[in-house]
């Protein structure tokens, strides 16, 4: 304000400049972030003011915007990198006309691969369950349902589950680093112990006179295995525990054995029998030349030719051999000589085999 007065003349004059004084307008949110997560950036709020928002990368390049809107704009990276989050007020309201915040993205871990660790149990108890890292960039976030701890973090992890279900871990993979990003969740579900869940796993055709081995499913409490008739053979090692080894004897008199196993788990008797089918071996019988001319072609024929039989294995003994799919073959000798002929009969899966000289 000014004032003016012109004493001999007795006159003056007052005037009054009225001066608006802007403020400065800020824009605050992250300086951290993750590829695809929604960042929230907030400008200086005035209900007359209106922003454009742009989205800038290391390059110069506006990557997204300009946006119209107030002073609230949201936004989700999809790639790593160094980026500009810049504002600019479009009603001449602040002594500033734009402003920015710089943004570094992480990109997020890769997804857990596995969980080693029971996924059938018996509620009420506890297990431990166990996973890797895939760098030592990361550590491991446990998140459960049905039991406790409900969330924990490490390499190892105890889990007490509850009574009743459901039952389930999520598995993720975190940045040691902020702004701690965090992976895809791998998903397991645990399922409770039930009697149609266990199995036995192994051959179930053998031969006679060899050995197998036999396996359950699962770590129960105790085991009970057992073989009917036990003429057809003998469990030699693993009798209660979850593995075993049964050797075959020599009696194919009946169609097959049961083996049978009782597996006490969860307070509850569970059972499972596998029949087996004991084959016997095959008699091989050789037909071949008694003598031959050095470079003519012979035909060498095993002569039971059984119908079950997979392959024939070859030995004419002068350093060759032959496989086949039929009981018959050809061969030439090269030089005089005396020659052992073997041929071996492999049955199917089994792998019976017998020979002939």
């Amino acid at each position: 304000t000014v004032n003016y007065h012109n004493d001999p003349l007795n006159c003056g004059f007052d005037d009054t400049l009225i001066v608006q004084l802007r403020d400065t307008f800020a824009i605050s949110g992250p300086d951290k972030g993750c590829v695809g997560n929604q960042l929230t950036y907030n400008a200086t709020q005035n209900p007359s003011t209106q922003y454009e928002w742009r989205v800038i990368d290391d390059n110069g390049n506006v990557i997204a915007g300009p946006v119209n809107s107030g002073a609230t704009f949201n936004y989700t990276f999809s790639s790593a990198g160094s980026y500009e989050v810049q504002a600019t007020h479009t009603d001449n309201d602040y002594c500033n006309e734009e402003e920015s915040i710089f943004v570094d993205i992480s990109s997020r871990p890769p997804k857990p691969d596995n969980i080693s660790g029971p996924n059938e149990i018996c509620p009420g108890r506890s297990y431990q369950y166990s996973a890797s890292v895939s760098s030592g960039d990361y550590f491991l976030r446990w998140e459960v349902t049905g039991g406790t701890p409900a969330t924990t973090s490490g390499s190892n992890v105890t889990i007490q589950w509850d009574a009743t279900g459901p039952y389930a871990i999520d598995l993720l993979q975190v940045t040691n680093a902020e702004p701690h990003c965090v992976s895809d969740t791998l998903d397991w579900n645990i399922d409770k112990l039930t009697a149609d869940s266990l199995t036995i796993s192994g051959p179930d055709t053998v031969c006679i006179n060899s050995f197998s081995n036999y396996t359950a499913n699962f770590a129960a409490d105790r085991y009970e295995w057992s073989l009917e008739p036990n003429r057809f053979g003998s469990i030699v090692s693993g009798k209660s525990k979850q593995n075993i080894e049964v050797e075959w004897h020599n009696d194919v008199s009946l169609p097959g054995a049961d083996l049978m196993l009782k597996a006490f788990y969860c307070d509850t008797l569970i059972t499972n029998t596998s029949q087996i089918f004991v084959r016997p071996a095959p008699q091989a019988d050789l037909s071949i030349p008694d003598t031959a001319c050095p470079g003519s072609s012979q035909t060498f024929v095993e002569q039971t030719n059984p119908s079950s039989a997979k392959k024939w294995l070859w030995d004419f003994g002068d350093g060759t051999t032959d496989e086949t799919q039929s009981n018959t073959t050809t061969h030439t000798y090269n030089s005089r000589g005396n020659y052992n002929v073997e041929v071996t009969i492999v049955y199917d899966s089994t792998g019976c085999a017998d020979s002939s000289h």
